[in-house]
């Protein structure tokens, strides 16, 4: 992970903590554009960094 700055540790830390976060929300919270939080959560994908977004079920 050294490879990743302040931004991108902190929206990998907002996704795990609720991957159903809109890009205007981590946007938002980051303090980038949405285009700029789409770029970089796409490439944090494309870099192996997020490498899937999973629903957990409630078996009851």
């Amino acid at each position: 992970m050294d490879d990743l700055d302040r931004i991108d540790r902190s929206l990998l830390r907002l996704l795990q903590e609720d991957g159903r976060r809109t890009t205007l929300d981590l946007a938002r919270r980051v303090g980038l554009s949405p285009t700029g939080a789409t770029q970089r959560v796409k490439r944090l994908f494309a870099e192996g960094f997020i490498r899937a977004v999973r629903a957990v079920l409630d078996p009851a």
